[in-house]
């Protein structure tokens, strides 16, 4: 795979451009494939492109815990944190006399499912670094910096412990008070050598901020 070209593209169909694929050429042959979806872009790149285990980890059984990271983030996480980003901008947007109906609905549909549903899986993911945390590893898979953090990185770190006042709004309550181990792991993550290497290449590129 040293042979092949890695595009990063926006689907144009997206709404703000947002939505990743990356188009990978071979140089040899000129022949491209289109790959889409995050988590199935990471296992893509990780499969294909990590052949030292610098994200990979050795152990099969932790391997299989990275692909479920990869899984849950885009499938059970983010959805919750979507809905209640729509729901917000339903709010506001909606038309003035149908504004107060509208904020009833959506709260209603917020408070009965997604703030309930989003704080367990915060919760969730409390306990699991808080164990990692009592073996002495910084991290949700393992001893080492995997595929896990990254994924995790965005929903959690960029959309929660740097948009608290977002968080908040969305129903997380003082995150850094409610899950301590973690918020260690996102001051741990925003240390890392390589975390700090990829800001520097977005930044040449991009203004990252919170979509909530």
């Amino acid at each position: 795979m040293s042979d092949s070209k890695i595009i990063l593209h926006w689907l144009n169909y997206s709404r703000s451009q947002r939505s990743p694929v990356i188009e990978v050429i071979d140089s040899k042959t000129g022949k491209s494939e289109i790959i889409a979806e995050t988590g199935h872009i990471f296992n893509y790149i990780l499969s294909n492109y990590d052949t030292t285990n610098i994200l990979i980890p050795f152990n099969r059984d932790l391997q299989s815990q990275v692909d479920y990271f990869l899984h849950y983030t885009e499938g059970t996480l983010q959805p919750k944190l979507v809905a209640l980003m729509v729901h917000g901008v339903a709010k506001k947007k909606a038309p003035f006399g149908a504004r107060f109906l509208m904020g009833l609905l959506m709260g209603g549909i917020d408070d009965a499912f997604y703030i309930p549903d989003l704080k367990k899986n915060l919760k969730y993911l409390e306990n699991i670094i808080h164990k990692q945390h009592e073996k002495g590893s910084k991290y949700f898979v393992g001893d080492k910096l995997s595929g896990a953090d990254i994924i995790l990185e965005f929903p959690v770190i960029t959309n929660i412990f740097q948009n608290k006042r977002g968080a908040e709004q969305l129903g997380a309550g003082d995150v850094e008070k409610e899950y301590p181990h973690l918020n260690q792991w996102a001051e741990d993550i925003k240390k890392e050598p390589k975390y700090i290497k990829a800001q520097e290449l977005v930044a040449k590129h991009e203004t990252v901020k919170p979509n909530i």
